[in-house]
């Protein structure tokens, strides 16, 4: 009994995988997160401690900038980041130690979630480059008293006196002599919410950081915030201690087609400290010495004040889980590229 429930089990992980295979990226992205959550809300519910069931993440390879983005050097910047933060994501934030133990991975305790190419048009750039994309604004608070049926909108006394509100909405959240006001354009989402559309943020001494959540109704217009109202990309990655962004020393992305790059999620778990991490990091260099960068965690509200890559002694790295911007050649054969399997 017990073989034909093992048996089973085989197959239906392995009708899964094929399923799995035939997902569109968004869905694979999605497929991945689910997974994980299943897997990791077991683990602490099982005697074995360590995560039950399989594993549905496969990498995804990418030519960038895809068609999403803008085909420029500043267009692959932003997806480069964007799939950061969706690796990231995949993994549920780094919130879990050891996510990529021994007993599921036959390989070092890394997953490439993304390798790609920088199409042939784009001008190189470097690591270095990379910076005020991810001191950008990830995320911000809708400060607004959220009268407005699309939400937003501020509730004022009997007139709407803020020339950037000067329009009434029926609402029932506001109080009996007060009115939901808005902005003139209703659908200007930003404005709704706290934020001004403006030409460009740099021409603005208030809201002065782009945020590219928030929508405005005219063509050409930037969506622009606070600087005392925001959590940047550095921030997702490292306000709650989970990790930290790690890039190789001098890293340069170039459009040449045999250079293929690899955005790594690494688990080597809270104990894994010094030489462990030095062990790792080693064997993915296959005995090239290997620096690293960490960004340093900016928190509000110093974020303005820009960011600095500084040099991290390998003692020092104590955080659970990392995000690893690299060439691939480094991790080829090392890293799974599917779970469960070594590829």
């Amino acid at each position: 009994m017990a073989t034909l429930v093992i048996l089973s089990g085989g197959l239906i992980i392995g009708v899964v995988k094929l399923w799995a295979s035939e997902l569109d990226e968004g869905q694979q992205e999605a497929t991945c997160r689910f997974f994980n959550e299943m897997r990791f809300a077991a683990k602490e519910k099982n005697p074995l401690n360590f995560p039950v069931g399989p594993n549905m993440c496969k990498s995804i390879h990418k030519e960038v900038p895809s068609e999403d983005y803008e085909q420029s050097t500043e267009g692959a910047k932003k997806e480069i980041r964007d799939l950061m933060v969706r690796c990231w994501y995949m993994w549920l934030e780094g919130e879990y130690i050891d996510m990529l133990n021994k007993k599921t991975v036959r390989t070092q305790p890394c997953f490439s979630c993304y390798t790609f190419s920088i199409k042939k048009d784009i001008e190189p750039f470097t690591i270095k480059d990379m910076e005020r994309y991810l001191i950008g604004a990830y995320d911000t608070e809708d400060r607004s008293n959220k009268c407005a049926r699309n939400g937003g909108g501020y509730c004022y006394n009997k007139k709407c006196t803020n020339p950037l509100y000067p329009k009434d909405v029926s609402s029932t959240k506001c109080g009996e002599e007060e009115l939901c006001c808005v902005a003139k354009e209703t659908k200007d989402e930003c404005i709704n919410k706290g934020g001004n559309c403006l030409p460009s943020c740099a021409e603005d001494n208030t809201y002065t950081v782009p945020f590219s959540k928030w929508n405005c109704a005219r063509h050409k217009m930037e969506c622009c915030i606070k600087p005392d109202n925001y959590m940047t990309y550095l921030d997702y990655f490292q306000a709650d201690a989970n990790g930290k962004v790690v890039f190789i020393e001098d890293l340069e992305f170039k459009p040449q087609e045999n250079d293929i790059y690899s955005i790594t999620f690494l688990s080597p778990g809270r104990e894994c400290k010094g030489a462990c991490w030095s062990g790792i990091i080693g064997s993915l260099g296959g005995g090239i010495p290997i620096s690293l960068f960490l960004t340093p965690y900016v928190g509000l509200p110093a974020i303005g004040a820009g960011i600095t890559l500084s040099l991290v002694k390998l003692g020092e790295v104590t955080d659970i889980n990392y995000l690893l911007v690299s060439e691939y050649e480094i991790l080829k054969n090392k890293c799974a590229v599917q779970l469960g399997e070594e590829k």
